[in-house]
C-alpha cells in the first residue's frame, strides 16, 4: 500500500517495496543522519554505521503499553545511544549522549508506534533535552476502492450520427 509521513515540510510519500525494513524507519534515520552530518561536519556513513552497530549489539527490549488513538497498545521499546562510547566522540561532544528510542507494536500497520531522538541537556539531562525529534503513529487510512462510473446516458432525443 501507499505510505506517507507528514512533517513541517508537508506530506512525503514513501517507497513501500524492495526495502529491507519499514520505509518510515529509513525516512526518520536518513533525516537524522543528514542533520548530524550538517551539524558536526562528520561523514554520513560514519553515523549510519554507529546506529547500525548499536542496534546489532542487541539492545535491551522492554515491554510497555502506550495509548495510541485512544486505545492501549502493547509496544516493545528499544533504546540505543550509538555515540556514547564512540572513539571519535571529541569531534561531536554535544551529541555523545544522543538517545534513539524505537517503539514497535504488532497491532499497528507497519509496526512503528514511535521513533524519537533526544539530545540531552547539560550533564546528560534528558528531563530537559536540548533537542527532541519524534515521529509517531497517528492513523491508518484506508482508501475506498474507486467504483467505476457508468457512461453518461444519452437522452432519447439526442442527435444520432448517420451515414
Amino acid at each position: 500500500g501507499d505510505a506517507k509521513v507528514s512533517d513541517r515540510g508537508g506530506e512525503h510519500p514513501l517507497p513501500t517495496s524492495g526495502l529491507p525494513c519499514n520505509p518510515v524507519v529509513i525516512y526518520f534515520l536518513e533525516r537524522d543522519i543528514a542533520e548530524m552530518e550538517a551539524l558536526t561536519g562528520g561523514q554520513r556513513r560514519y553515523f549510519q554505521k554507529r546506529v547500525r552497530l548499536a542496534l546489532a549489539e542487541g539492545p535491551k527490549i522492554v515491554s510497555a503499553t502506550e495509548h495510541i488513538g485512544g486505545k492501549a497498545v502493547a509496544v516493545r521499546q528499544i533504546v540505543i545511544q550509538p555515540y556514547l562510547h564512540d572513539p571519535n566522540a571529541e569531534r561531536f561532544t554535544r551529541y555523545v549522549g544522543k538517545r534513539y528510542t524505537f517503539e514497535l507494536a504488532d497491532a499497528l500497520p507497519g509496526q512503528i508506534a514511535l521513533i524519537r531522538t533526544e539530545v540531552p541537556g547539560p550533564n546528560d539531562d534528558f528531563v530537559h533535552p536540548v533537542k527532541t525529534e519524534t515521529l509517531s503513529f497517528q492513523a491508518a487510512v484506508r482508501k475506498r476502492p474507486q467504483e467505476p462510473r457508468p457512461a453518461p446516458a444519452k437522452p432519447g432525443d439526442a442527435p444520432r450520427a448517420s451515414r
